[in-house]
C-alpha cells in the first residue's frame, strides 16, 4: 500500500467513524478509496442524508491525515485493508466488514482456525477459571483464541492461550490502537503482541466510546468459526456477541451454570434456545469436526490418586479438602503441589483449588 492510497484509506476510516456511516456498500460501488473520496456531493446524496453528507465534506476538509500517518509510522502500527491478501477471509464474509484494520504484533495466516471466548466483566472465579482452561486447551490444539481484552472472562481467555507453549491469541479492542503504545503498555498486553496481535478498526488515537463496543463485537465473532459464551447476564454485551455470531452463520457455544446465578442466566438462556452446551473443552472441537489430541497425564502416585476424589471443578478451599480427606496439612499441601506440576489442578485466589482434568 503506497502512501497516497494509505492517506485515502485513513481518510475513509475517519469518515466512517467520525460521521458514523456504513461505507462498505458505497465502497464496492466506487471500487477504490480514491474514487469514493472524489465523489461529488450529489453522488454522496444518493446514499446518505444531507446532514451526513455535510459532515463527510467537513471531515475531508478538517482531518489531519499527515499527523495520523506520522504516528502510525513512528510506532510501527500495522495497517491492512479489505483489499489486501492477508485480510482475514472469514471477516470479509460478514455484513459491513471493516474496510481498514490497525494492529500491533503479528497476524496469523489466513488458514488459521479462530475461536472466540467472551463473557462477563464482573465474572465469577469459576467462570474465569473455565475461560482460562478453555483458552489454554484451544491454544494447545493450534487454535487462535480471540477475545476483547476486557477484564473478567476476556482477559482470562487470553491468559489461558498465553500459557500454551505455542499459544496464539488475538485481542480486538474498542479504542484506537494508540491506547496500547508504550509507555502505556502492561506486560500482559506486550505478551499478547509477542504471541499474537491486538487489532482495531478505529482511528489510532480514538478513545473507547460506548458505541464502539457492538462494532468491536462483530469483528470478534466475524473472525471466528465459533463463539463461546462463558458467563453472561441476559442483557449484556456477551449476549449481543452471541446474536451477532448466529446472524453471521457461526456456531454459538455456551457453558451452563447454576439456575440462581445472574452470571449464568444468559448462557442458560442461550442453551435453551439452541446454543451448543459445553461440558468440557474438547466438546467444542468435536462439535466443529476439528481433530484434537488428548493431553497425556503423568501416572498418578498413590497419594495423588487418594486426594483427587476430594477435588472438584468448582473452587474448593484447602481447609475443606483437609477436613474431608482426613489427612494432615503438610501431606495435603505436598500432594497438591505435585498435582499442580502435572497441570491436574490449579491454585486460585482465596486459598482455593480447582480440578482441571476429570
Amino acid at each position: 500500500m503506497n502512501i497516497i492510497e494509505l492517506k485515502d484509506r485513513i481518510l475513509l476510516n475517519f469518515i466512517e467513524h467520525k460521521v458514523g456511516l456504513v461505507l462498505s456498500e458505497v465502497y464496492e460501488i466506487a471500487g477504490s478509496p480514491t474514487e469514493l473520496i472524489n465523489w461529488p456531493k450529489e453522488k454522496w446524496l444518493r446514499y446518505f442524508s444531507v446532514q451526513k453528507v455535510n459532515r463527510v465534506f467537513k471531515t475531508i476538509l478538517e482531518s489531519r491525515i499527515d499527523d495520523e500517518i506520522e504516528y502510525i509510522l513512528e510506532n510501527n502500527i500495522g495497517v491492512i485493508s479489505i483489499d489486501d491478501e492477508i485480510y482475514p477471509n472469514q471477516l470479509k464474509e460478514i455484513y459491513n466488514p471493516p474496510l481498514l484494520l490497525f494492529y500491533l504484533g503479528n497476524l496469523p495466516p489466513n488458514d488459521a482456525v479462530h475461536i472466540a471466548i467472551v463473557g462477563a466483566r464482573d465474572s465469577t472465579l469459576a467462570g474465569r477459571c473455565n475461560a482460562e482452561e478453555i483458552g489454554k486447551f484451544l491454544a494447545d490444539q493450534g487454535v487462535s483464541v480471540v477475545s476483547g481484552l476486557a477484564r473478567g472472562i476476556d482477559s482470562s481467555a487470553h491468559k489461558g492461550a498465553l500459557k500454551s507453549e505455542n499459544g496464539l491469541t488475538i485481542a480486538v479492542i474498542a479504542s484506537g490502537i494508540g491506547e496500547f503504545i508504550k509507555p502505556k503498555l502492561y506486560s500482559f498486553h506486550q505478551e499478547i503482541i509477542n504471541k499474537g496481535a491486538i487489532i482495531s478498526e478505529f482511528p489510532v488515537k480514538s478513545a473507547a466510546y460506548k458505541k464502539n463496543f457492538p462494532l468491536r463485537n462483530r469483528i470478534i465473532t466475524g473472525l471466528c468459526l465459533a463463539t463461546i459464551i462463558v458467563e453472561a447476564k441476559e442483557r449484556s454485551g456477551s449476549m449481543i456477541s452471541a446474536r451477532l455470531a448466529a446472524e453471521q452463520g457461526r456456531e454459538v457455544f455456551a457453558l451452563p451454570g447454576p439456575i440462581n446465578s445472574e452470571m449464568s442466566s444468559g448462557t442458560n438462556s442461550l442453551i435453551r434456545t439452541g446454543a451448543t452446551l459445553v461440558s468440557k473443552p474438547s466438546d467444542i472441537l468435536s462439535d466443529l469436526n476439528l481433530s484434537w489430541q488428548e493431553k497425556e497425564v503423568d501416572e498418578l502416585t498413590i497419594e495423588e490418586d487418594y486426594l483427587l476424589p476430594y477435588l472438584t471443578k468448582s473452587p474448593k478451599v484447602i481447609d475443606d479438602i483437609i477436613y474431608k480427606s482426613q489427612r494432615p496439612l503438610s501431606w495435603v499441601l505436598k500432594v497438591l503441589d505435585s498435582l499442580e506440576k502435572k497441570e491436574i489442578i490449579k491454585k486460585v485466589p482465596g486459598n482455593q483449588i480447582i480440578k482441571l482434568i476429570d
